[in-house]
């Protein structure tokens, strides 16, 4: 007997939980990586969202390493496919300057490079180490940011200083630039600093945000 939709659509979400419980990863890290809204494929598994479309699941099963085929209610088998191919480094602050909100740095780890991401020059994901874009971003939260993208005022960016021999960064709003100077914003609490442009190593865009249960 031909199967319902309502039964295709149960049996996708019970191969997106599983594969998700298989790869370690959240709903909320999943919408990242395909480029939707944290709550995406967390309404689907709840029954909110009805369906999603053949296009999203396919990028998933990319991310999740099966078959779309599989993923999609197709296939038996959950047959594993390539991964994307790329790493990207994941960096976490070791400490926190209190007075100005840079940190130290250091490589903790590696994450799969986002599918948009994987023909930009030199990604990179950070852990957000304090509260201090709440509730914009909370503690721990994964950025990934895109080296190819100019900021503009309003975009969350990673700056990266040279400070006392170190290299240091934060993660704050970018506001503006003028000849000498840059000026960014933190939210929580509020606060707009002015960083010399002699100091500044690079301004990167956060491209990308994933939820701290990621």
């Amino acid at each position: 007997m031909e199967a319902t939709t309502t039964d295709v659509r149960a049996l996708q979400r019970e191969r997106l939980r599983t594969s998700l419980g298989q790869k370690g990863m959240s709903p909320s890290a999943l919408a990242g990586y395909v480029g939707r809204e944290s709550h995406y494929f967390r309404d689907f598994l709840n029954g909110k969202k009805k369906n999603i479309s053949s296009q999203t699941l396919a990028l998933a099963a990319g991310v999740l390493e099966v078959s779309a085929a599989y993923l999609q209610g197709e296939d038996r088998e959950p047959s594993v496919q390539p991964s994307l191919g790329r790493q990207i480094p994941l960096y976490r602050a070791m400490f926190t300057n209190i007075e100005n909100g840079f940190g130290d740095f250091r490589h903790v780890g590696d994450v799969p490079c986002p599918p948009q991401l994987l023909r930009v020059s030199g990604p990179y994901a950070v852990a957000m180490p304090d509260d201090a874009m709440e509730p914009r971003f909370a503690v721990g939260d994964v950025l990934i940011v895109n080296p190819s993208l100019h900021p503009a005022p309003g975009n969350s960016v990673v700056v990266q200083l040279a400070e006392d021999g170190k290299n240091v960064a934060t993660v704050r709003e970018f506001v503006s630039r003028s000849p000498g100077k840059m000026v960014v914003r933190q939210l929580n609490p509020e606060r707009r600093s002015t960083i010399s442009l002699d100091k500044v190593l690079v301004v990167y865009v956060v491209h990308i945000h994933f939820l701290a249960e990621f």
